[in-house]
């Protein structure tokens, strides 16, 4: 049986500026993925339910780093 296809996860950013708090719902995703779940050191039985996921960050013109809100910026995938 091959392994299942990741879950991949864009997320839009736009030039204009992106709330911090409008991307941090991606971390909360994040916690159920197999790198986070593997790290905490889960029971195996937990971390063969974990996903594989794959996080690009897109914005207009491909070009980056994207200014967030409190100073942050983001690269872009």
């Amino acid at each position: 049986m091959s392994a299942p296809k990741p879950l991949k996860v864009g997320i839009l950013l736009f030039s204009c500026g992106v709330q911090l708090l409008d991307v941090a719902p991606v971390d909360m995703l994040g916690m159920v993925s197999k790198d986070y779940v593997e790290a905490c050191q889960l029971p195996e039985h937990l971390v063969a339910k974990a996903l594989n996921i794959e996080y690009y960050f897109i914005n207009e013109t491909g070009e980056g780093p994207n200014q967030m809100t409190g100073g942050f910026k983001i690269a872009v995938t």
